[in-house]
């Protein structure tokens, strides 16, 4: 898991550890605890964040932030491509391109975070929804193409290790009703198929206008 925040201050950072992290019934022999509590957030504070292999228990100053300014979609292609580079390499911890969390000037105040969801869906050649896996192989042998989904939820602190798990267990959420109860704002991308390069690489091109 990640986080980007964009001007986190001590006591936040705690506060929000301490509500979002994992009850443990005894402290683990690997890995780091708080107060009984497993605390799985990596703070990521810069585009070109490298340190990926352990959790950000405490900061010791005020951490400002890159991504000030910058919309939430900025944010979410930023981290696709962080968590695809950590993932290439040998860490030892797992960061999912699935969802992202941030903290925002207003989650000090109502002690929410915000979840931004990768989702996708996958049509046919008759335009009609399919439930495939977004596999390129398997969407250029079927003529398959595919929208991205990114949506914004506000999610207490205390309600985010529930979301998580449902994520991991599940690839998303346990009932529709969770996923819109907390939704701000949703992202369709335009559609998209997949083809082979000259090198015999997949890559996904936009599908025109009739296609």
């Amino acid at each position: 898991m990640s986080k980007h925040a964009c001007r986190t201050i001590l006591r936040d950072w705690s506060d929000f550890v301490k509500a979002a992290s994992i009850t443990l019934p005894w402290p683990p022999s690997a890995g780091k605890a708080i107060e009984g509590y497993m605390n799985p957030y990596i703070l990521v504070q810069s585009r070109s964040h490298q340190d990926f292999g352990s959790a950000t228990d405490e900061i010791s100053t005020t951490a400002i932030s890159e991504f000030k300014t910058s919309t939430w979609l900025e944010i979410k292609d930023t981290f696709v491509k962080l968590a695809e580079s950590a993932n290439d390499a040998a860490n030892s911890v797992l960061i999912t391109p699935q969802y992202d969390l941030v903290l925002d000037e207003q989650s000090p105040k109502d002690h929410k975070v915000l979840f931004i969801e990768h989702d996708y869906d996958c049509y046919n050649a008759k335009g009609q929804l399919v439930y495939e896996t977004a596999e390129p192989a398997k969407m250029e042998a079927e003529n398959l193409s595919k929208v991205d989904i990114w949506r914004k939820h506000r999610i207490p602190y205390d309600k985010i290790v529930e979301t998580m798990f449902a994520w991991d267990a599940a690839g998303g959420w346990y009932e529709d009703d969770d996923k819109n109860e907390y939704l701000e704002e949703e992202f369709r991308g335009r559609k998209n198929k997949y083809g082979k390069g000259p090198s015999g690489e997949y890559h996904s091109y936009e599908v025109q206008t009739g296609d």
